[in-house]
């Protein structure tokens, strides 16, 4: 246990690390141990080995991309491990955030890189290890504006205040949805203003402009159990913005959760969530859930 200030950070060691929890009280109550034990039980049972030869985890199914940096994408992603600490944008909590369509992924593999080297743009294809793992895995659709709220990118935050952000929203989750941890966050990300800069058109950036695009916030304690990555290419961000291609490479699916693959996904959703995706005039093929 760890005091800052008045609060209590609560680590419970695992098998491939630490996980902290905030405890609001100025102690830790018998509450907080056992919804802690309760936590690590469920944390556990969704834990799948990764094995080093690839081809013998025969459940595992790619679901989306996600854009790094060489070394994050080959020393820990593909290694099966969290994503580091650091202060690259985390709007719903700390965690490895992926989407579904790899145009994306090629554009956050540059954002907060434009300084590096072309090797060090990075697109990596997500999978889980255990596609029926994930199926009963809690997920949730949630709207972008809501009950619960994103943090602003441009405010620099203390372990501290994400740790409180992570229990409210926790908190949250569980009272809308019914869903406890582990559980994994899914929204519309709004459009990036980026995307409307002339250096775009003609590219696969730019056919997307003013749109809003699928993103799924993956928490530390899920993706060391049930992720890995496979790294696809480098330069990803010089190979988006050739618009003599037009588009990305064949082989890069476009998954399309909102659509085609989140039927047997157990993904619970709002009328709030349903109905800000027809105001943007979205499919989203879910029906709202009660929680119970």
């Amino acid at each position: 246990m760890v005091r800052v200030g008045t609060s209590l950070i609560v680590a419970t060691r695992s098998e491939t690390g630490v996980t902290f929890e905030k405890v609001q009280g100025p102690s830790i109550s018998n509450d907080d141990f056992m919804r802690g034990l309760e936590t690590w039980r469920r944390n556990t049972k969704i834990r799948i080995p990764l094995v080093k030869q690839l081809h013998l985890m025969t459940k595992a199914r790619a679901i989306g991309y996600v854009g790094t940096d060489r070394r994050t994408a080959y020393d820990i992603y593909y290694q099966g491990l969290r994503r580091e600490k650091s202060d690259r944008p985390s709007r719903w909590g700390h965690g490895m955030y992926i989407t579904d369509d790899p145009v994306i992924a090629c554009f956050y593999s540059w954002l907060g890189r434009g300084d590096k080297g072309a090797n060090e743009h990075w697109i990596s294809r997500v999978y889980v290890r255990d596609y029926t793992v994930w199926q009963s895995l809690n997920k949730v659709w949630i709207p972008e504006k809501g009950i619960i709220k994103p943090m602003p990118d441009n405010e620099p935050k203390t372990d501290l205040e994400m740790a409180q952000s992570q229990y409210d929203r926790d908190n949250k989750i569980q009272e809308l949805y019914g869903a406890n941890k582990p559980y994994i966050l899914m929204s519309k990300h709004v459009p990036r203003k980026r995307f409307s800069n002339p250096i775009y058109e003609g590219t696969p950036l730019g056919n997307i402009k003013d749109k809003r695009f699928n993103e799924m916030a993956i928490f530390p304690q899920i993706q060391d159990a049930l992720f890995y990555v496979v790294p696809l290419e480098d330069n990803a961000y010089g190979l988006m913005l050739d618009n003599s291609k037009k588009k990305m490479p064949e082989a890069w699916k476009h998954y399309h959760w909102d659509t085609d693959v989140i039927d047997d996904w157990n993904v619970k959703v709002s009328n709030d969530t349903i109905d800000e995706c027809t105001r943007h005039k979205e499919v989203l093929v879910l029906k709202a859930v009660d929680k119970k």
